[in-house]
């Protein structure tokens, strides 16, 4: 895999996404859920409105 991207419409903490992370993955993902509280948007990852999905 070149990146990782969460497109939950919900999503309770993202353990998924820090997986990813963990093993160097760029991530994309929506801008809802518990990621929004432990990531810092365009710092290490690019957040897309759910509504633009």
């Amino acid at each position: 895999c070149d990146i990782y991207v969460l497109s939950s419409i919900h999503e309770g903490f993202g353990i998924v996404l820090q997986e990813a992370m963990q093993v160097g993955l760029p991530t994309v993902s929506t801008n809802n859920g518990g990621q929004v509280d432990f990531l810092k948007s365009r710092i290490n990852v690019l957040f897309v409105n759910l509504v633009l999905i």
